[in-house]
């Protein structure tokens, strides 16, 4: 009689696995698609306008620490700058190398899986990568290119590992590429990413010589040729690396060679604490229930079931307990699943250790360490920046699961808690975007920004603000000048103007040397663009920059100028709710001789930047 009912038990497992397979790759790509349907959304002034207004202008400025723009400036121009299309490529890329990376890191451990398993298991741990974007938009930024750079050197890696030997010399092309992506983003986290992959290597865990040569040359041939078409020459790119540093430290925003090297503690949320914990123990209970010495339940029909309920039992009560919470929910959940597989792996099979496959290490810690080499250079706290690529924590918490337990049922649970958490995540970025006033799915009014007047669905309020502001500034004869914004916070309008910003895409105000780094920049523009450029005022706001800085080119403020425009700025803009006076100015003279303002772009370069 058993022996006849093992086929019949064989038939329900393959058709319950193969559904199991199946919700998860549709729970997967519905987490993506509404990541991309969001991408439509969306507009804030500060951050998001500085990125495209980078993107938009990159070829005119001297200085600048992160060359992000000149890596996704090209494709944003072949858009035609259609700012949706743009974010949507972004988030396909990322997710795209993410499902690669997870893909070829379970098959390089556990050949014993299906494909089917495999996949499904690649692109279920994936969704947790579109914690980039977070409650920020999707953008493409230094932080995005960073984060894509770390996952093509993470794919070179595995690639150059025993598993994959025969593929090292493309391994050490895609991680020479991916370590110069890291340096056009930040400079700081391709450092400490090289640090990373020198200590892998004294590790004996990349021992191919083919590796080696074709990383050093990829990233040396790239640095060199990147040099060359953004600047000129090497030396030029490095003085523009060199101001872009002084600039920084002159701000008083927290950057600066002493700040550098630093650990930041813990700090969680009441929200992030809670689902933390939920995500450690709802692993640790559908991990465990793999047990070894009971094949039947391992292996067999009444395995599936039961993860399919723990997981549905701590998604309920995970609502449940966060309630409104899940609207302030971050990825930090996502390192108690990589807490939560690595305690069940040795609670489920402590016997195996000397099974363990040793390779596997190596490169599991470099994952571990990974989102703290992302923020190695910030001003903010270090495992908050670096939760945004908690991605890297869950494949690290595969590692023990891979080492000991193999098992398919147990990599599917991951990924069905990793689901769940990236799900919530995103649903907090939607509910709460970052700077702004509504949730994204509130947004229902059409506008057009830039030049090529790319449409987004924003919020009603900021639509109304941008097409009174158009108005009035087009009545008042402004055509696509150049503006020099004193506001300190609208990067985003001078976009939506379709203004050229002077000085740098975003000046931005409220640190200690401000005032210092608008001087320094100004000296960097022609006399012809200061004469001519109209300026954006807003007097007594909260990140407002002195006018007083124009005596220093010898323009005089307000004689030389008249009021063109005013109006009141939209509740939320900039993170402020309450509305405040903006003014726009125009030079009365703008034919004025150059040498009135004392300063020739030749001259400043070599000036120093305290003057």
């Amino acid at each position: 009689m058993e022996e006849q009912d093992e086929p019949e038990n064989r038939i329900t497992v393959m058709r319950t696995s193969r559904l199991v397979e199946l919700s998860s790759i549709v729970a997967s790509l519905s987490i993506l698609f509404c990541a991309l349907w969001y991408g439509r959304f969306g507009f804030e002034f500060t951050d998001d306008g500085y990125y495209l207004a980078w993107a938009a202008h990159r070829s005119r400025y001297l200085w600048s620490v992160s060359q992000f723009a000149f890596v996704y400036g090209p494709t944003f121009d072949v858009l035609g700058r259609n700012v949706a299309l743009y974010r949507i490529l972004n988030l396909l890329l990322i997710f795209g190398l993410a499902s690669t990376l997870a893909g070829l890191w379970i098959r390089a451990h556990l050949t014993e899986l299906t494909t089917s398993t495999q996949i499904t298991a690649a692109i279920g741990l994936s969704t947790s990568a579109l914690g980039i974007v977070g409650a920020q938009l999707s953008t493409p930024n230094y932080n995005t290119l960073a984060f894509t750079g770390m996952l093509l050197t993470s794919i070179g890696l595995v690639l150059a590992s025993k598993r994959y030997i025969s593929f090292a010399t493309l391994g050490g092309v895609l991680t020479g590429t991916g370590g110069w992506l890291c340096f056009m983003a930040k400079p700081s986290t391709a450092a400490a990413l090289a640090v990373c992959v020198f200590i892998l290597a004294l590790l004996s865990a990349v021992r191919s010589f083919r590796f080696w040569v074709a990383a050093a040359l990829s990233v040396t041939g790239l640095l060199w040729s990147s040099a060359r078409l953004i600047d000129g020459s090497v030396e030029r790119f490095i003085e523009r690396l060199r101001l872009g540093y002084d600039m920084q430290v002159l701000s008083g925003a927290g950057y600066s060679s002493s700040s550098l090297f630093r650990w930041d503690p813990l700090i969680l949320t009441s929200q992030d604490a809670a689902a933390c914990l939920i995500a450690f123990f709802g692993t640790i209970s559908a991990a465990c229930l793999v047990d070894p010495t009971r094949p039947r339940l391992a292996n067999g029909s009444l395995f599936a079931p039961p993860i399919l309920v723990v997981w549905i039992i701590v998604g309920a009560l995970g609502w449940i307990a966060l309630g409104q919470w899940a609207t302030a929910l971050s990825s930090f959940p996502l390192l108690g699943i990589c807490l939560g597989a690595g305690s069940s792996s040795i609670m489920a099979r402590p016997a195996l250790a000397s099974e363990v496959q040793t390779p596997i290490w190596p490169i599991a810690c470099a994952f571990l360490l990974f989102p703290h080499v992302f923020a190695f250079g910030t001003n903010n706290n270090h495992w908050s920046v670096g939760s945004n690529v908690a991605f890297f924590w869950v494949l690290a918490g595969l590692a023990p699961l891979m080492a000991y337990v193999r098992l398919p049922n147990a990599i599917i649970a991951v990924t069905a808690a990793t689901q769940i958490v990236s799900a919530l995540a995103l649903y907090g970025g939607i509910q709460q975007p970052y700077r702004q006033p509504a949730a994204l799915w509130m947004n229902m009014a059409s506008a057009s920004v830039g030049s090529t007047h790319s449409n987004l669905r924003i919020d009603a309020g900021y639509a109304a603000y941008i097409a009174e502001v158009r108005d009035k500034t087009t009545r008042s004869g402004f055509q696509s000048e150049p503006i020099l914004d004193f506001t300190g916070q609208s990067p985003g309008l001078l976009y939506a103007l379709n203004a050229t910003p002077v000085g740098y895409p975003w000046l931005a105000g409220g640190y200690s040397g401000s005032a210092n780094v608008l001087i320094s920049s100004l000296k960097l523009e022609s006399c012809r663009t200061l004469s001519s450029a109209w300026l954006l005022m807003e007097p007594g706001g909260p990140r407002a920059i002195d006018t007083n800085t124009l005596a220093v080119f010898s323009l005089k403020f307000p004689s030389e100028y008249r009021l063109a425009a005013s109006w009141q700025t939209v509740q939320g803009m900039g993170g402020y709710d309450k509305p405040r006076l903006q003014q726009l100015w125009a030079p009365i003279d703008k034919t004025r001789s150059v040498t009135d303002c004392g300063l020739t772009r030749t001259d400043l370069l070599g000036s120093n930047l305290n003057h």
